[in-house]
């Protein structure tokens, strides 16, 4: 029997209920996951939790547009709650749903953290490609927020990556932005963050003048307490570095009482590092050296590496201006350890990028292939195919890649371990010296000659400038020193500046009675060069021709021509056999003629890598054995 008419309008209206009922879901999945974004603004587990809620529903509703912005909330909530490799994955696969669609309003926030991830990651140019795509799209859609949010983010990577100069630039931007769109709590931020830079880069007035800005809009205000405490903190230091001690301990105090009342432990870290710098530039070691030990403890407490290192290294500076070469380099080695550390740390890190990348990669390119599911898709699913095995072959590829990047660095930590061993073991000889000298001047001084006591402090003095010279080297011969020295280039008089160098290396070099200088004492044109990195190299160069030049005449020629500086050392010693002429400036090489002399293998090393640092060449030739040598260095010095 057939159903009755009214039947068949009935089934029909059925459908448009469905088809309503349908559509009504989404725009309620889509109405939780704006409730799950305004969640991960102040409860993080709160917002991951409904975005995971909508994520499901998404799911069963094939709604695409819904499936990546529940992604994209999840990777923000992840991502605050530290879950970095987890926020990745889902902003990735976020990406990959969204595709070339981009209309979505949180489109440009999943780029932000992307490049905030990647920053994390630390792949700064990923990180800068996706910031720069933020700042694209915010002025396309005259987003202000997004604008000032990519700007903000450009401006952390270009800081990290030593452009202070262009960060800065960056975060003005941000703050022209951030003023017009009345955000006090970032617009104070982010005049913290121009003071920290002009800080760093010397421009201590404008910086004090930036932080007295962002100070007075904190006034009366408490919802700023915290940012205020980090400005203040910033402050004190251009304050002090201009010589305002007053208002400089006026501004760490308040900084410490506020951090103090909110238990904010970074800052208190910051503060006690801020306190030993001011101890330091006073020269007040003793409390500089406490400050700085606390501030360690409470940064590995915190597990900030990077504050640790830095630590580290203002002590060796301390230690090193109170001559204090053996606590020198005990810190030497700790900062040694942690470069090691993060080194292996970072590789580490690649690696899971790598492996989440390409997992993300492959699922997104078998959901594709999942949809070829007809015989007229039958060619697109071989092509996908062909693509998928393509990716898969460049992963390979990039494991292997991989793999060749880690053996480079395990050469480089054994490397640096090697460093370490040698320049501790030939540190003995002359802290030996230095112990046994003293021990005798100690016990036997009302006994000896005048003369004697002379001798034994020339050889604690003589050894204590092997231990400064040798510490020097090594500090050069690191390879990530080596990335960061960084010439300091002065104009001086061609004749002063020989005079100079020729009365250094006389008082600085033993057995120096047979170094002549040849030069034009006449000349006062003008040249510009690091006197510093040159008397370094000099030293490395002298020190071998008078230890291995018989007991000849050494001469150290030195020219002009045409804003190039010449040198030649030349000696009359032992020569270098021909066939290892092409290795001697690799570190710990030592030609095999000289190998039963006592020496560390750095000097010629460090010299060429000084000259490299100059932009300049540095060669070595020899007649052959016993027939002396000449090493010929050229450095461009045009002012």
């Amino acid at each position: 029997m057939l159903p009755p008419v009214n039947g068949a309008n009935n089934s029909t209206a059925d459908m448009d209920t469905i088809t309503l009922s349908s559509t009504q879901q989404r725009v309620e999945t889509s109405l939780l996951i704006q409730r799950a974004w305004e969640a991960v603004k102040s409860d993080f587990k709160e917002g991951l939790r409904l975005a995971r809620i909508a994520h499901a529903q998404a799911i069963v509703e094939q709604d695409k547009m819904n499936l990546a912005d529940s992604l994209t909330v999840m990777s923000w909530a992840n991502y605050r709650l530290a879950n970095f490799d987890t926020a990745l994955e889902n902003g990735l696969e976020a990406l990959s749903i969204y595709g070339r669609n981009e209309q979505s309003s949180l489109f440009t926030q999943l780029l932000g953290v992307l490049g905030i991830l990647y920053f994390r990651f630390s792949d700064y140019s990923e990180s800068l490609r996706y910031f720069h795509r933020q700042e694209t799209l915010g002025n396309l859609r005259q987003d202000l927020h997004s604008r000032a949010d990519a700007l903000i983010g450009q401006a952390v990577v270009y800081s990290e990556t030593g452009d202070r100069e262009r960060a800065l630039n960056h975060q003005k931007d941000a703050l022209d932005l951030l003023i017009s769109l009345g955000d006090r709590f970032q617009i104070v931020k982010s005049y913290n963050n121009i003071c920290h830079l002009l800080w760093e880069l010397g421009r201590h007035s404008e910086a004090a003048d930036v932080g007295y800005k962002g100070i007075a809009l904190c006034e009366n205000d408490d919802s700023l307490t915290f940012v205020k405490a980090w400005l203040l903190a910033t402050v004190s230091l251009t304050c002090h570095a201009l010589g305002r001690f007053a208002e400089a301990d006026s501004m760490y105090q308040e900084s410490l009482q506020i951090a103090q009342e909110i238990e904010e432990r970074f800052l208190l870290a910051n503060l006690a590092r801020i306190k030993g710098r001011f101890h330091l530039a006073h020269g007040e070691y003793t409390e500089a050296a406490a400050c700085f030990h606390d501030s360690i403890e409470q940064s590995k407490e915190l597990g900030a590496p990077k504050h640790t290192l830095e630590l580290h290294e203002l002590l060796i500076q301390l230690f090193r201006e109170q001559d204090d070469t053996e606590s020198a380099m005990h810190h030497y080695e700790q900062v040694m350890t942690l470069r090691e550390k993060m080194l292996n740390e970072s590789v580490l890190a690649k690696m899971r990028r790598l492996e989440i990348t390409q997992r993300t990669e492959v699922s997104r390119k078998k959901a594709e292939l999942a949809e070829a599911h007809s015989a007229e898709l039958e060619h697109r699913v071989a092509e996908r195919t062909a693509q998928l095995e393509d990716a898969l072959k460049k992963a390979e590829m990039l494991g292997e890649k991989l793999s060749a990047a880690l053996e480079q660095e395990s050469l480089i930590n054994e490397q640096r371990s090697n460093l370490i061993k040698t320049v501790s073991h030939a540190f003995r000889t002359p802290m030996t010296v230095i112990r046994t000298s003293s021990d005798i001047l100690k016990r036997y001084n009302d006994r000896l000659s005048s003369e004697k006591r002379d001798d034994y402090f020339d050889r604690i003095t003589n050894a204590i400038n092997d231990l400064s010279n040798m510490l020097q080297d090594a500090t050069i011969a690191d390879s990530n020193s080596v990335n960061r020295v960084q010439p300091n280039p002065t104009l001086h008089e061609f004749a002063q500046l020989c005079i100079s160098l020729e009365k250094t290396m006389h008082e600085g070099l033993a057995n120096s009675s047979n170094l002549t200088f040849v030069f034009d004492r006449t000349s006062r044109e003008a040249v510009c060069c690091d006197e510093g990195l040159l008397k370094q190299m000099l030293f490395n160069l002298l020190g071998n021709a008078i230890k291995f030049g018989s007991d000849k005449v050494v001469e150290a020629r030195l020219s002009l021509e045409r804003s190039i500086l010449h040198i030649e050392i030349v000696d009359q010693g032992v020569g270098i056999p021909p066939e290892e002429i092409g290795n001697l400036f690799e570190l710990f090489a030592r030609a095999s003629n000289v190998e039963t002399e006592a020496g560390l293998g750095l000097g010629l090393y460090v010299a060429r890598q000084i000259v490299k640092a100059m932009r300049g060449k540095i060669s070595a030739e020899s007649p052959g054995l016993n027939l002396g040598s000449t090493f010929t260095v050229r450095l461009p010095v045009k002012p």
